[in-house]
């Protein structure tokens, strides 16, 4: 439903076979959404030995070009990138 706030998730995972230490993760949400409103940032956690740049990221970067870089991407790593987007769309699309 267009004004809606719905949880938005970006997991990334390094299978090898080389450790990916400095990777870019971008990604564009789909039309109708806006990412930036309800917050401006997302919430980053690592397992598996691989680092989140912080706690937070900001979601312009994460959905702009300059993407979020990942200092430590072990074989075995996982990012998890989960933000906030207000539905802006209206009407059905099957």
């Amino acid at each position: 439903m267009s004004g809606s706030v719905v949880t938005y998730t970006v997991t990334t995972s390094n299978p090898g076979p080389s450790a990916a230490n400095g990777t870019v993760i971008r990604d564009t949400p789909g039309a109708g959404l806006d990412c930036i409103d309800p917050a401006p940032t997302a919430a980053c956690t690592a397992s598996g030995g691989a680092s989140c740049p912080g706690a937070t990221v900001p979601v312009a970067s994460l959905t702009g070009t300059t993407g979020v870089v990942i200092p430590t991407f072990p074989v075995g790593g996982q990012i998890v990138l989960t933000l906030q987007c207000r539905v802006t769309a209206s009407g059905f699309t099957p």
